[in-house]
């Protein structure tokens, strides 16, 4: 049978789709990240905390 599907392994071990997954969650985080802090939720926690 012949075996269409050869995965690309990019330097550090991973497919490009893992690596694509794994990549596209970090940008997700950051403009979470991002949201969060302009609506001063950390602020808000931080102070809470206190």
């Amino acid at each position: 049978m012949l075996d269409r599907f050869i995965p690309n392994v990019a330097p550090c071990g991973k497919t490009r789709r893992e690596f694509m997954w794994e990549v596209g969650g970090g940008f997700a985080g950051l403009g979470l990240i991002d949201l969060l802090s302009r609506d001063g939720f950390f602020a808000a926690e931080a102070f809470r905390l206190v």
